[in-house]
């Protein structure tokens, strides 16, 4: 006999809330990613306007060039180097600029071209001995307002054969109004005793430095006189070639004569 499976009543009632309870756990977290995904994406922000940038300065913490006047030229660092198989040939000098007036800037800078290149009495000297020298030469700028400008020109030669040195200084002083380049007489009032302070200046050095002369020093005013001189911050230098009073070993003669031992005398404010 077949047992007949008997259903309660309400059975049918129950699966069917069962079967939805799972149904709507299926489609929740599907309407509820779908509605997200909808949801307005924020709008995007308008672009700046363009800024204006000022042109650029100088760096912060860092000076500005100096523009150049007649009381002080602005000074840049110039070179010239050349070689070949016989030769080499170093030139470092400072050219100026900035001057109110161009035709003097043209002025000075050649002449100061002038003293960094080797002279041509060296030129003929070194080729009569049958070789070419290493040659360097570095000029720099000593002094620099009052409306003047001293430059100090070091030259330096070395045989290719002998690596022998020579050593020669050469100077130039202009005023920066005209361009003219200044002798040393210049630079005092007329009729002071100039010369005899330079020449007790220079004789006191060789005293206090026990230095042997090759023959007696006759003074800066002398018939033949081959002296040189620039200025700088403590005075007026005034130099001798070797040879001239030093030997080889004691090299270019330099004396520096204070500004205060000058200053009644001067015929411009350079102190």
């Amino acid at each position: 006999m077949r047992a007949v499976r008997l259903r309660r009543r309400g059975e049918p009632l129950a699966m069917k809330r069962v079967l939805r309870i799972a149904l709507l756990c299926l489609i929740l977290p599907l309407a509820f990613c779908a509605a997200s995904c909808r949801r307005k994406q924020p709008e995007p922000k308008p672009p700046r306007p363009a800024v204006k940038h000022k042109a650029p300065g100088p760096e912060r913490g860092k000076p500005r060039e100096p523009k150049g006047s007649a009381d002080k030229a602005r000074i840049e660092p110039c070179e010239d180097i050349s070689s070949d198989a016989d030769k080499m040939i170093e030139k470092y000098y400072p050219c100026v600029s900035g001057l109110p007036d161009p035709a003097v800037e043209t002025v000075v800078n050649a002449s100061i071209r002038r003293a960094a290149d080797m002279s041509e009495q060296t030129r003929l000297l070194m080729e009569d001995k049958g070789y070419n020298p290493q040659f360097s030469s570095e000029a720099s700028v000593t002094y620099n307002r009052n409306g003047i400008l001293s430059v100090s020109v070091f030259q330096t030669f070395m045989s290719a054969d002998t690596q022998n040195e020579s050593y020669m200084q050469d100077a130039r002083t202009f005023r920066l109004s005209d361009g003219a380049e200044l002798k040393l007489a210049d630079l005092f009032k007329p009729g002071s005793d100039w010369s005899s302070r330079i020449n007790r200046a220079v004789r006191s050095h060789v005293a206090a430095q026990d230095i042997r002369l090759l023959r007696e020093y006759e003074g800066v005013t002398a018939p033949g006189d081959k002296s040189g001189f620039y200025l700088n911050e403590r005075g007026i230098v005034v130099f001798y070639q070797a040879y001239d009073y030093t030997s080889y070993m004691d090299g270019i003669l330099a004396v520096t004569v204070p500004w205060d031992d000058v200053s009644d005398i001067l015929a411009m404010p350079l102190k």
